[in-house]
């Protein structure tokens, strides 16, 4: 994952596509692998802070680490489902797109089922639109008085910390764009990646 979004090319043609469904007001559900290596997870974050703004993406995860070498990816929408696999370690992966039946009626039970099982990730808030829910959260949090905690790997990107209860990851420039996460798993993961303990 990390080397796919370090490429130029394939970090626009993602986007793009991202862009495109949500242009045709199409909501994303998304159900993040929170067990993944943290530069590798925040990567991830960054690159959907754009889709973000947009107020349509909804993330999602599971609580329970699964222990497989075989990674699944599983998308539908409407009459449509993408699916695709790869082994650990393997640079070979599998895509298959269908529309037929009953295909269709299987991978969307499956969706069903995934998202009646995923937990939210992540509260979000959009400075402009979530701007007096956001000063709410400050002032109960007394998020304003912790520092700012900066990694060079992240330009215009910030965090901070407050114990074991949160982290807030905070986009700088505008529009700004902030993401308080309470899962443990992550919180860890992001405190050991910064060295803050």
């Amino acid at each position: 994952m990390e080397s796919e979004f370090t490429d130029p090319e394939f970090y626009k043609k993602w986007l793009f596509g991202l862009a495109l469904l949500l242009k045709n007001g199409i909501e994303i559900n998304i159900i993040h692998n929170i067990y993944r290596p943290a530069k590798e997870m925040l990567m991830g974050i960054r690159s959907w802070l754009p889709l973000y703004m947009s107020g349509a993406v909804h993330s999602y995860y599971f609580d329970v680490k699964y222990h497989s070498n075989i990674k699944y990816m599983h998308c539908t929408s409407g009459h449509q489902a993408l699916v695709g696999e790869t082994m650990e370690g393997n640079e070979q992966y599998l895509y298959y797109y269908t529309t037929k039946q009953p295909e269709l009626s299987y991978y969307q039970e499956k969706s069903k089922y995934l998202m009646e099982h995923a937990k939210p990730l992540m509260d979000f808030y959009f400075e402009g639109r979530d701007s007096q829910k956001f000063q709410l959260f400050l002032d109960k949090e007394h998020a304003y008085s912790l520092p700012w905690i900066e990694k060079q790997e992240f330009k215009n990107i910030e965090f901070r910390i407050k114990d074991n209860e949160w982290v807030m990851i905070s986009r700088i420039t505008e529009p700004k764009l902030h993401f308080v996460i309470y899962n443990q798993q992550m919180i860890h993961t992001i405190r050991t990646y910064l060295q803050y303990y």
